[in-house]
Protein backbone atom coordinates (compact mmCIF):
# COMPACT_ATOMS: atom_id res chain seq x y z
CA UNK A 1 0.00 0.00 0.00
CA UNK A 2 1.49 3.37 -0.85
CA UNK A 3 1.42 6.30 1.57
CA UNK A 4 -1.38 8.03 -0.33
CA UNK A 5 -3.80 5.18 0.42
CA UNK A 6 -5.60 5.13 3.75
CA UNK A 7 -6.00 2.01 5.85
CA UNK A 8 -9.78 1.65 6.20
CA UNK A 9 -9.48 -1.11 8.84
CA UNK A 10 -8.47 1.33 11.60
CA UNK A 11 -11.32 3.48 12.92
CA UNK A 12 -10.53 7.18 12.74
CA UNK A 13 -11.68 7.69 16.36
CA UNK A 14 -9.53 4.90 17.84
CA UNK A 15 -6.72 6.89 19.46
CA UNK A 16 -4.71 6.16 22.60
CA UNK A 17 -6.45 9.01 24.45
CA UNK A 18 -9.92 7.77 23.55
CA UNK A 19 -9.02 4.21 24.54
CA UNK A 20 -7.77 5.48 27.92
CA UNK A 21 -11.03 7.39 28.37
CA UNK A 22 -12.98 4.22 27.58
CA UNK A 23 -10.95 2.26 30.13
CA UNK A 24 -11.52 4.96 32.74
CA UNK A 25 -15.27 4.78 32.10
CA UNK A 26 -15.15 1.00 32.47
CA UNK A 27 -13.36 1.32 35.82
CA UNK A 28 -15.84 3.99 37.01
CA UNK A 29 -18.79 1.78 36.00
CA UNK A 30 -17.35 -1.24 37.83
CA UNK A 31 -16.70 0.81 40.97
CA UNK A 32 -20.26 2.17 40.84
CA UNK A 33 -21.68 -1.36 40.53
CA UNK A 34 -19.57 -2.52 43.49
CA UNK A 35 -20.82 0.41 45.56
CA UNK A 36 -24.45 -0.34 44.62
CA UNK A 37 -23.96 -3.91 45.88
CA UNK A 38 -22.46 -2.62 49.14
CA UNK A 39 -25.48 -0.33 49.62
CA UNK A 40 -27.70 -3.42 49.38
CA UNK A 41 -25.60 -5.12 52.07
CA UNK A 42 -23.82 -7.44 49.62
CA UNK A 43 -20.06 -7.79 49.73
CA UNK A 44 -18.96 -7.67 46.06
CA UNK A 45 -15.75 -9.52 46.95
CA UNK A 46 -16.70 -12.07 49.62
CA UNK A 47 -13.88 -13.72 51.55
CA UNK A 48 -15.51 -17.13 51.63
CA UNK A 49 -17.92 -19.12 49.52
CA UNK A 50 -19.22 -22.49 50.61
CA UNK A 51 -20.17 -24.84 47.80
CA UNK A 52 -22.31 -27.87 48.48
CA UNK A 53 -21.35 -29.97 45.44
CA UNK A 54 -18.73 -30.39 42.76
CA UNK A 55 -20.03 -30.21 39.20
CA UNK A 56 -19.63 -33.99 38.87
CA UNK A 57 -21.74 -34.51 42.03
CA UNK A 58 -24.46 -32.17 40.74
CA UNK A 59 -24.59 -33.96 37.38
CA UNK A 60 -24.74 -37.37 39.13
CA UNK A 61 -27.61 -36.17 41.35
CA UNK A 62 -29.60 -34.98 38.32
CA UNK A 63 -28.92 -38.19 36.41
CA UNK A 64 -30.16 -40.21 39.42
CA UNK A 65 -33.33 -38.09 39.57
CA UNK A 66 -33.89 -38.61 35.83
CA UNK A 67 -33.42 -42.38 36.23
CA UNK A 68 -36.16 -42.45 38.89
CA UNK A 69 -38.60 -41.27 36.22
CA UNK A 70 -41.04 -38.44 36.37
CA UNK A 71 -41.85 -35.70 33.94
CA UNK A 72 -39.57 -33.01 35.37
CA UNK A 73 -36.84 -34.45 37.58
CA UNK A 74 -35.79 -32.34 40.55
CA UNK A 75 -32.92 -32.55 42.97
CA UNK A 76 -32.06 -30.83 46.20
CA UNK A 77 -30.69 -27.31 45.62
CA UNK A 78 -26.96 -27.23 44.92
CA UNK A 79 -24.37 -24.51 45.34
CA UNK A 80 -21.55 -24.69 42.79
CA UNK A 81 -18.32 -22.75 42.51
CA UNK A 82 -16.25 -22.41 39.38
CA UNK A 83 -15.35 -20.23 36.47
CA UNK A 84 -17.99 -18.97 34.06
CA UNK A 85 -16.61 -19.96 30.67
CA UNK A 86 -19.49 -18.66 28.54
CA UNK A 87 -22.77 -16.81 28.95
CA UNK A 88 -25.37 -16.61 26.22
CA UNK A 89 -28.54 -14.58 26.51
CA UNK A 90 -31.64 -15.55 24.56
CA UNK A 91 -34.35 -13.02 25.37
CA UNK A 92 -35.47 -13.60 28.97
CA UNK A 93 -33.32 -16.69 29.47
CA UNK A 94 -29.59 -17.22 29.73
CA UNK A 95 -27.33 -20.23 29.39
CA UNK A 96 -24.16 -20.27 31.48
CA UNK A 97 -21.28 -22.74 31.09
CA UNK A 98 -19.63 -23.26 34.48
CA UNK A 99 -16.38 -25.20 34.93
CA UNK A 100 -14.66 -26.29 38.11
CA UNK A 101 -11.61 -28.50 38.49
CA UNK A 102 -13.73 -31.64 38.04
CA UNK A 103 -16.11 -31.00 35.16
CA UNK A 104 -18.56 -28.69 33.40
CA UNK A 105 -22.25 -27.90 33.77
CA UNK A 106 -24.60 -25.81 31.69
CA UNK A 107 -26.93 -23.64 33.76
CA UNK A 108 -30.30 -22.47 32.48
CA UNK A 109 -31.44 -19.20 34.10
CA UNK A 110 -34.83 -17.57 33.51
CA UNK A 111 -36.01 -14.09 34.59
Amino acid sequence: MDSAEQDTNIPAHDTDAERATGEEKLVRDRLAKAEALREKGIDPYPRKFKRSHLTTDAVAALEAAEADGGESPRTEPVTLAGRIMARRGQGKVSFIDLRDGYGNVQIFAKQ
